[in-house]
């Protein structure tokens, strides 16, 4: 509904009540799919979290690039509308998919409430979320204008806009992947966490060395911490609806972090006219440190229970 309001959009008013109205629809979507994402595949949830997480970010980055492209032909509402014909794709798969019989393994016990506010863990399954979104939606948002400022055109920022989306696609298949070899995933958190620290350090210090490598490490680093950030926390968790609870907090908590942080690396590249200090920002150990408290999930799991 809100997509095809943006057919008739008559001013920018109505055009940011739909983007709330949208956003607000995602959230509860990207809150309730991990949940049923664990119900019904189990020990096969993180390398389908992988498939899931990867089509978020590579379906967000197709969008930005190519709505501009239909915009050129079209008039911008014809280009933003356009996009609920994606919606109801989606919407008949959903349907479709509600008349499979369910399995015995796919009904969910009821869940006991449980305060994450009060949790530890809670906030530092948020925090670590927080730090990976901020990540990526800095880097969507900011990537292509530095790039140009670095001397590229418009078109060679683009494509390695697209360059940073395929390593992103293809770490959120591998990593997960990794992942699911071990419950212990403190390991592969960490080779990401240095892949983006070297990354985004890359970026601010080196940017006419090797910036295609730079890009891809930050890529990959990304591309792998954003579903490892949602698998380990529906691991702290075997009941589904409390696991999906608990991502509603995680998600809840770590996005409304996160969408501030394009905004004040706008704000230090607008004050300092550089990019510098914000790809530092991005590069913090803080992630890394936060990685290696995910080790006593099953103490957690007994703690939830009592």
């Amino acid at each position: 509904m809100a997509t095809a309001l943006r057919f008739w959009a008559p001013n920018a008013g109505l055009l940011i009540s739909t983007a709330l109205l949208a956003g607000m629809a995602i959230a509860m979507i990207q809150t309730l799919l991990p949940a049923i994402i664990k119900a019904r595949f189990a020990e096969k949830t993180p390398l389908i979290m992988g498939f899931y997480v990867t089509a978020i970010m590579s379906g967000a980055a197709i969008a930005a690039i190519s709505t501009p492209l239909l915009a050129s032909s079209l008039s911008w509402r014809m280009s933003l509308g356009s996009w609920v014909l994606l919606a109801l794709f989606a919407l008949l798969i959903w349907c479709w998919q509600l008349k499979a019989p369910k399995a015995a393994s796919q009904t969910i016990a009821p869940a006991p409430a449980f305060s994450f506010w009060r949790n530890k863990r809670s906030w530092q399954l948020a925090v670590f979320f927080a730090l990976g979104t901020s990540c990526y939606v800095s880097v969507l948002a900011w990537l292509a204008p530095y790039a140009i400022e670095q001397g590229l055109t418009a078109k060679q920022a683009g494509l390695l806009l697209g360059f940073l989306t395929s390593c992103e696609v293809v770490a959120g298949l591998f990593f997960p992947w990794l992942a699911m070899r071990s419950r212990d995933k403190r390991q592969v958190i960490a080779i990401l966490c240095v892949l983006q620290l070297l990354g985004f350090s890359g970026l601010a210090l080196l940017p006419d060395t090797a910036l295609l490598l730079w890009v891809a490490m930050i890529g990959l680093g990304i591309g792998g911490i954003f579903p490892l950030a949602i698998i380990i926390t529906v691991d702290h968790l075997d009941n589904p609806v409390q696991a999906g609870r608990l991502t509603a907090f995680v998600q809840g908590i770590g996005y409304i972090m996160a969408a501030f942080t394009p905004w004040i690396a706008g704000g230090l590249r607008d004050s300092l006219q550089s990019f510098t200090l914000a790809w530092l920002a991005a590069s913090s150990v803080l992630a890394l440190y936060l990685g290696t408290k995910f080790s006593c999930i099953s103490a957690f799991c007994r703690n939830f229970a009592s």
